[in-house]
């Protein structure tokens, strides 16, 4: 009946006219009874209904249709056909989704691992900061973790916004494996990004010591504190207040000692914090496996391959950058010497 209706309005206009107007007529008869059908009507009666129970009636005939089967190219219909409401049903809503969901979704893997990154560590002591044998890392050559999450609201805070007396390299003639935070006794100290804590003890030069393991494989270490607010076991969230600054262990005064770890490898917080912002780099971080451990940078960053000839002075002038920040961002002393062959950081 539609169908004639179009024909017979087309018939007065122009013959290009009608061809148009009568195919537009056809598609719109067939939305009618396509959405007639995934609906489970049978005709286009129409009878005085409270909104109520229109509403009702829909969504009886939707829940009896998924009972029965719908294709995934219905599904999709029939959300484009709700896409052009003004309001829909909330309860229609919610029956839709759990129906896409059932179907078509991939539940989120859920990790049933007794402790985070169970894949890359097999272990779990509560006992020692540094429990990992070199072989843990032996067949590593590079790979990409994700610091933050936003599909499970991992995101990062910083451990403690002061200012900053030592940072990560040869300091004394000995290696320093970390960030040193200024603070005062008392001070509250919170958790970088969500894991589960590993450990909380004094050990030793460390004094009252947090270490937390995160799902991404990085540990990170909160030592000489003056006193613990976590034990081992603890779940926590980024910004979780995790214990109290001090000067406990080998320390020289009140700061917070920071460390980033990857595999028991030290990784220099500054691969991936700016401690002047207080904020991430970046919400990746890349790990390249070294002779003694770990290089970490920012995705994109450059590198110059060594070769005969070369020195410090010599890079540092090629690619505009000062040997301080070759031998910072490669954790090397001026003095060290070049093999070629290697490579190095030359941007931050």
């Amino acid at each position: 009946m539609l169908i004639k209706i179009y024909v017979s309005f087309a018939s007065v206009l122009n013959k290009k006219e009608e061809m148009n107007l009568a195919k537009n007529g056809i598609a719109t008869v067939f939305c009618i009874l396509f959405l007639g059908n995934i609906l489970g009507g049978e005709g286009f009666e129409t009878t005085e209904v409270s909104k109520e129970g229109l509403a009702l009636s829909y969504f009886d005939a939707l829940k009896e249709k998924f009972e029965k089967g719908v294709g995934k190219q219905d599904l999709l219909h029939l959300v484009d056909s709700l896409l052009e409401k003004e309001s829909v049903d909330p309860e229609i809503l919610s029956l839709l989704n759990t129906k896409i969901n059932e179907t078509y979704g991939d539940p989120w893997p859920i990790d049933t691992n007794p402790y985070p990154a169970h894949n890359l560590y097999h272990s779990w002591n509560t006992l020692l900061p540094h429990p990992y044998k070199n072989d843990i890392c032996s067949h590593d050559s590079e790979s990409t973790v994700c610091l933050t999450d936003q599909y499970m609201d991992c995101g990062y805070n910083h451990p403690f916004k002061g200012v900053v007396t030592s940072r990560f390299g040869w300091r004394d003639g000995r290696h320093h494996n970390g960030i040193d935070i200024d603070l005062v006794r008392g001070d509250t100290v919170v958790n970088a990004f969500r894991g589960v804590v590993r450990l909380a003890k004094w050990t030793g030069g460390y004094g009252r010591t947090v270490v937390v393991r995160h799902h991404n494989g990085l540990e990170t270490i909160y030592a000489h504190l003056y006193k613990f607010l976590v034990k081992a076991g603890d779940v926590v969230d980024p910004g979780q207040a995790i214990g109290r600054g001090g000067n406990s262990g080998a320390s020289r005064g009140s700061h917070l000692h920071f460390e980033t770890r990857y595999k028991g490898k030290p990784v220099n917080p500054e691969s991936l914090i700016d401690f002047k912002r207080f904020k991430l780099l970046s919400d990746s971080l890349v790990l390249r496996k070294t002779k003694s451990g770990f290089v970490a940078f920012q995705p994109g960053t450059l590198f110059h391959k060594i070769k005969g000839g070369d020195y410090l002075y010599k890079i540092a002038n090629q690619y505009g950058i000062t040997v301080n920040q070759i031998c910072k961002w490669n954790g090397i002393k001026r003095n060290t010497i070049l093999i070629a062959g290697r490579e190095l950081k030359v941007s931050k």
